[in-house]
């Protein structure tokens, strides 16, 4: 009977550590993929142009917000719809940041510009 035991036990234990191992798997792999998207950002609602490359594009708005970065590939989403987003991936994660945090801040200005010509306008 306590052999009985020892063996479920044993059974339970190697079942635990089996499946502890596919967590931590899963775990790593949830990183690596978060830190390879930690690179990337999505432009919507560029026209596309038959003339001007996409890189053209990207290149274009990334100097008009005055921001300095490296681009490390450019991919266009399914062609199932109008309007595809750009799919940029920079060099450092770091750059990701550089360009939204511009962005925010450009929106900000933005809406502040609204707000006091809604204020001016009565």
């Amino acid at each position: 009977k306590e052999n009985d035991f020892l063996k479920s036990e044993l059974n339970y234990l190697r079942d635990k550590m089996n499946s502890t191992d596919q967590n931590n798997i899963d775990l790593v792999n949830e990183v690596n993929d978060r830190l390879s998207r930690s690179r990337n950002i999505l432009i919507f609602n560029t026209s596309e142009n038959d003339i001007i490359s996409d890189e053209a594009v990207v290149n274009d708005l990334i100097s008009n917000m005055k921001v300095y970065v490296s681009i490390s590939k450019i991919q266009i989403g399914n062609s199932s719809i109008k309007n595809r987003p750009l799919g940029i991936t920079f060099n450092e994660p770091s750059d990701v940041t550089t360009i939204l945090t511009t962005i925010q801040r450009e929106q900000m200005k933005s809406l502040r510009l609204e707000l006091q010509q809604k204020r001016n306008n009565g």
